[in-house]
């Protein structure tokens, strides 16, 4: 059964990393799926070019190259990246699996699939997801630096059992609570609480020893057969009316999440119409739209009105359809989520199909 509390392990770990054992070359597999890190100017570039323009690649392990797509983030589907992540699962789980997959993605939804791969990839061994805010060829480009430290990073016996991470300008970040936040800047990666849960230096990989790792790496595996439903974001805005909410669940949407003020707040028209969505059987996801912080219990006894707790709303959008692809009944969604958002958990990965 999905609930009670999510499995957190605490790492500590913060000695520099081997490339895995001693005396033994990483084996890698870097995806490409796009994004400003192949926008040359002269055409995109594939995986194998984008391997071919690292300097000393050779050292960076044994490398096994796949174009999954070619384009910018925002134009790959919810489908698409159910078949990237049950294509980096069956990578992942094979007999002669890699050390590591590397994933490469434009920046502008990097944060959004670093945290549908942690939630949908199981296993020991590292994703990494990897942009750039720079395109090749340009003045200050930052995608070969950003690949070879995602290709080391994948590669370090210490990133094992971190699920998926996020390198970018030097920094590892969690999945968990990695974010975009500039338009444009090379450092335009950070997580909620300005520290990192790692970095590379000259080449090393190093974890700070209180860096966590939740929930578990593949907490919410995909079906084959899943079709992920539509859950919609809406946003509290001085007068903002609950008309909204009631257009989306007409339009379809299967959840929705409403980016609270503050800690949660609603306005009255949109407290109305969540609790009457909820009750309908839509289940409605309160976060805040701050960036950090809780918000705490809002559906008093209405179970299909549930807190997001520490996630945002872009994290509890995805956890919402993860959940409601597997049929999670409405009243175990809300325990899912204080679960997911607890910091001491100890919730297991289930295998693809309904929740129990």
């Amino acid at each position: 059964m999905i609930g009670r509390a999510l499995l957190l392990f605490v790492l500590t770990l913060g000695a520099t990393a081997p490339a895995v054992a001693a005396g033994r070359t990483a084996r890698l597999v870097l995806i490409a799926t796009g994004g400003t890190i192949a926008n040359d100017p002269h055409g995109r570039l594939s995986a194998d070019e984008l391997v071919e323009q690292l300097p000393g690649r050779a050292s960076l392990g044994q490398i096994t190259t796949e174009s999954f797509a070619n384009a910018s983030s925002t134009a790959l589907s919810l489908d698409d990246w159910s078949r990237l992540s049950r294509h980096v699962t069956s990578i992942l789980t094979a007999t002669d699996a890699p050390d590591g997959v590397v994933v490469t993605s434009g920046t502008d939804t990097l944060e959004e699939l670093a945290w549908f791969l942690h939630l949908t990839v199981p296993g020991p061994r590292p994703v990494v997801v990897v942009g750039a805010m720079r395109r090749p060829g340009t003045l200050g480009e930052d995608g070969p630096r950003n690949l070879a430290d995602a290709l080391r990073v994948a590669a370090a016996a210490v990133s094992r059992d971190r699920g998926t991470l996020v390198v970018m300008h030097g920094q590892v970040h969690s999945a968990w609570s990695v974010r975009k936040h500039h338009t444009t800047s090379l450092s335009a990666f950070d997580e909620a609480g300005g520290v990192s849960a790692g970095a590379v230096t000259a080449g090393r990989v190093t974890y700070r020893p209180s860096a966590v790792v939740r929930p578990a790496p593949g907490l919410l595996q995909i079906a084959t057969d899943v079709t992920l439903p539509r859950v919609d974001i809406l946003e509290t805005y001085q007068g903002a009316d609950g008309d909204l909410i009631e257009a989306a669940a007409g339009a379809g949407a299967a959840g929705i999440v409403i980016a609270g003020a503050g800690a949660g707040s609603l306005t009255p028209s949109q407290a109305t119409a969540a609790r009457r969505i909820a009750r309908a059987g839509i289940p409605v996801v309160v976060a805040s739209r701050t960036g950090d912080g809780l918000v705490g219990p809002v559906g008093g006894e209405d179970v299909g009105l549930v807190s997001a707790g520490a996630l945002s709303p872009l994290r509890a959008r995805l956890l919402l359809i993860l959940a409601l692809a597997r049929q999670t009944p409405i009243e175990e969604i809300g325990r899912l989520f204080a679960s997911v958002s607890a910091a001491n958990s100890g919730l297991r990965p289930i295998a693809g199909g309904r929740s129990r």
